[in-house]
């Protein structure tokens, strides 16, 4: 598969996380957490997705902190979400 394709699978596959995630909110009693899941991989497939069209060999990981470490190798601006609160 080549890169632009492997980037489009990997923002597809984190768009329909981010669709079934929202659909479950909008539920009478909503699983926090399987929308808290849906939402870790929605985030692990963008910053894939980021390596990928970069360029940007990974390991095999589910970790975000892992993941968003090598992102900043690549874009200080990804320092920013260190500071952000939940």
């Amino acid at each position: 598969m080549n890169k632009q394709k492997l980037v489009l699978n990997w923002v597809k596959k984190a768009r329909a996380d981010l669709k079934v995630a929202e659909d479950e909110l909008k539920t009478i009693d909503p699983e926090i957490n399987v929308i808290g899941f849906l939402l870790q991989q929605f985030v692990e497939k963008y910053l894939k997705a980021f390596l990928v069209e970069n360029e940007k060999k990974f390991e095999k990981s589910h970790s975000i902190e892992y993941l968003l470490s090598i992102c900043k190798e690549l874009d200080r601006r990804f320092y920013n979400l260190d500071s952000m609160q939940c």
